[in-house]
């Protein structure tokens, strides 16, 4: 439903007036474009994996909330988390249909915010703990995940080749 891509990208990144921007803007420019092939293979893909997204990212929750205190198994937090994205795909599956691209992120932007409450909220009511225990948990895998990357790349010199 959505345009190419790459095309999609070399229209944001036009009003950038950078070196690094424009040899990016050209190479994306210059790709053909991406056989349907490669799509179908990304759902298929996404399909197979799935459940182990959903295992990975309840393991993480349910370490999150036992750090806070709380005794929830980790079949609850399966659960919980499964009717947690259930919720926010029916609430947002509106943004998957908008084709512009520019449309597509802003209505991402403001969507943001109303789908962390309805995400944290639908889990912490199947849990039975608190909302903010939830957002709490996962704030703190952002903060690790953010200073692990970080620090990841600054050992492997990411910000110093493109000064």
């Amino acid at each position: 439903n959505t345009a190419e891509i790459n095309h999609n990208l070399v229209e944001i990144l036009t009003p950038f007036d950078n070196q690094f921007f424009a040899g990016l803007r050209l190479s994306l420019s210059s790709q053909p474009p991406t056989p349907p092939l490669f799509a179908w293979l990304g759902v298929i893909c996404y399909t197979i994996f799935y459940p182990f997204f959903i295992a990975i990212f309840a393991g993480f929750l349910w370490l999150a909330l036992r750090l806070f205190r709380e005794t929830v198994s980790f079949g609850q937090t399966a659960v919980a988390l499964v009717v947690s994205l259930s919720s926010l795909n029916l609430c947002s599956g509106v943004i998957i249909l908008t084709s512009p691209f520019k449309i597509y992120f802003l209505l991402v932007a403001l969507f943001m915010i109303p789908s962390i409450v309805i995400s944290c909220r639908c889990t912490a009511a199947i849990l039975k703990v608190s909302p903010l225990k939830v957002f709490g948990a996962w704030f703190l895998w952002g903060v690790v995940g953010c200073c692990c990357c970080c620090s990841l790349g600054a050992l492997g010199g990411f910000p110093a080749r493109y000064y």
